[in-house]
């Protein structure tokens, strides 16, 4: 189960603004394990900062958080589809070529 976590949603536009990026070497050192590029999900994707460095190499990326005001002020891009998700995604099993889980670990439920 996901934890509620809000910290971040009073305050999303300074949390996009201010959220640092991810080095290009790091997505390019994970990609070269992947075979297709057709469908990615980004989960946790907040201000979708990954999700927008993904789109470069994927067909369409599904970017998925649990916090609404996130995702209404987050950016926009043709092959983004955002989804408001938590545990319950209702995607398919081996639907995706890549997941990928940036700074939202805290919002796990790891137990």
């Amino acid at each position: 189960m996901w934890k509620v976590d809000h910290h971040f949603s009073h305050n999303s536009e300074n949390y996009r603004k201010f959220r640092p990026s991810y080095p290009a070497e790091l997505y390019l050192e994970k990609l070269q394990f992947v075979k297709t590029n057709d469908r990615c999900r980004d989960c946790g994707t907040g201000k979708r900062q990954a999700a927008v460095e993904l789109a470069k190499y994927f067909t369409t990326v599904f970017a998925t958080d649990i916090g609404r005001s996130q995702l209404n002020s987050a950016e926009n891009q043709k092959n983004i589809v955002t989804k408001k998700r938590g545990e319950q995604t209702g995607f398919k099993n081996d639907q995706f070529d890549f997941i990928a889980v940036a700074q939202a670990i805290h919002g796990f439920d790891l137990e």
